[in-house]
């Protein structure tokens, strides 16, 4: 099952030792320190996580 939220996702990458093996301990912790960062830029925001709002556009796409 995926994770439901971007919280869900990162908790579980801190929580699987395995995983972490795979990667690099350099690159889960880079890997969970962004994703809080885009937590708190898409809260602080007005981000609203119920739809694709300025916010996603502005971040994830080039817009010309």
């Amino acid at each position: 099952r995926l994770p439901a939220s971007l919280k869900e996702a990162a908790a579980a990458l801190a929580a699987d030792k395995r995983l972490a093996e795979l990667l690099g301990p350099e690159t889960v912790r880079y890997w969970l320190g962004s994703r809080d960062w885009e937590w708190m830029a898409f809260h602080t925001g007005g981000g609203d996580p119920d739809r694709v709002g300025d916010y996603e556009l502005g971040r994830y796409f080039e817009q010309t």
